[in-house]
């Protein structure tokens, strides 16, 4: 009789194909279909993330619900304790006055998911409401993953240590991530192991042959990245004043939108670089852009490991980025890109102009990634190892 394959289910929130979005497409790409089923479950505005992710991944809805129905259906039954638990959930969200507890609190409600899964691994820790969801998938194990570092108020730290607390594997994507879970909850650390994200060396080399409109004339840099507060692209239009300033006739290019787009205008105006800052959009197909600039600089406040970084090294990019933990861990600055020496404009123009100002150092950094091994598929083998451990 043959073997009944085992089932693993990723739980993902709203999917934008965003870092972290790209990270899971490329795990669900290079998955062992050969040994395991996988199922997907994602919001149900989310599904157009079916086009984007591996044909043999079954893609299925978070399970909605009504809260009122429930607690009629609970007090039929007779189950007076659960009807008085939900209940006071529902005071918790009608009286919240944040999002993140709220949504925490309507996922604690939703009926739990009866299944046989081997493993349910809930991709994206950050967000309460997955991570809540993901605890109500039956299986018998649970993963979490980090991909960054998020504040959260007293409260909600407390309230999500006891959802960690649910998982029997914590993997952060970088050293750096790691030691930063671990700093904020400590009795949670034996519980961790790094697994860094998996990367297709081959497709992007490949997509990057694509054509694209030809760059303006000058010195071109790229940031690629969602346009929100923690990739610092605010900056931009400082950065660039500073060099324009200096008598570098450069022009920058931002791949990417988010809710910072008006914002990131309004500097644009303010700094009188128009001309200069030009913001391309979302771009399907960002590598082509990465492969004709000049210089790739990643202007994040944080990260938990910088996939795009990681692409302008597989493309041989001389970088700049800003002096992060994980930068540390993907850039050895003088020998392949520069880290700036603090989070400022100022600082990021100064690494930009030592580039700018010595075309061997950028030749240096080309010719060193050149030899650099950027393939991580081994990776891979650790999510197996701790399933079928």
């Amino acid at each position: 009789m043959e073997e009944k394959r085992k089932v693993i289910a990723f739980v993902m929130g709203s999917m934008i194909v965003g870092g972290v979005e790209k990270a899971l497409i490329n795990l669900l790409r290079n998955f062992d279909y050969d040994n395991f089923d996988v199922d997907l479950w994602v919001k149900k505005d989310s599904l157009e993330i079916k086009k984007h992710v591996d044909s043999r991944v079954q893609v299925k809805c978070w399970p909605t619900h009504n809260t009122k129905d429930l607690l009629m259906s609970q007090l039929r039954k007779g189950h007076i304790f659960q009807c008085l638990r939900d209940l006071s959930y529902r005071i918790v969200i009608h009286c919240s006055k944040t999002w993140e507890i709220e949504s925490l609190f309507s996922a604690k409600l939703s009926p739990k998911i009866i299944s046989e899964y081997e493993c349910v691994v809930a991709y994206q820790y950050g967000v309460p409401e997955l991570v809540a969801t993901a605890n109500r998938i039956e299986g018998k194990k649970h993963i979490l993953f980090v991909h960054g570092n998020y504040n959260m108020p007293n409260i909600l730290m407390k309230l999500m240590e006891k959802e960690y607390s649910q998982y029997d594997r914590i993997f952060c994507v970088s050293e750096a991530a790691n030691d930063q879970f671990s700093q904020k909850w400590p009795k949670l650390a034996q519980k961790t192991q790094v697994m860094k994200n998996l990367i297709d060396t081959k497709e992007i080399v490949q997509l990057s042959t694509a054509h694209i409109p030809h760059f303006k004339r000058g010195n071109t840099i790229l940031s690629v990245g969602r346009l929100a507060k923690e990739k610092g692209q605010t900056m931009v239009p400082q950065t660039t004043r500073i060099l324009l300033d200096a008598g570098y006739n450069v022009y920058w290019y931002l791949v990417g939108d988010g809710p910072l787009r008006e914002e990131i205008g309004a500097e644009i105006q303010k700094y009188n670089v128009a001309e200069h800052v030009i913001l391309l959009g979302t771009q399907t197909n960002p590598y082509p852009y990465i492969k004709n600039c000049d210089i790739y600089v990643q202007t994040s406040l944080s990260e938990g490991w910088c996939l795009t970084v990681q692409e302008a090294k597989i493309l041989h990019k001389p970088i700049v980025t800003t002096p992060l933990p994980v930068m540390h861990e993907q850039i050895v600055s003088g020998e392949n890109g520069l880290i700036a020496e603090a989070v400022t404009p100022e600082a990021l123009a100064e690494s930009i102009q030592q580039l700018l100002d010595h075309p061997e150092l950028r030749e240096k950094f080309v010719e060193n990634l050149s030899h650099e091994v950027c393939d991580n598929s081994g990776e891979l083998q650790k999510l197996y190892d701790f399933i079928e451990g």
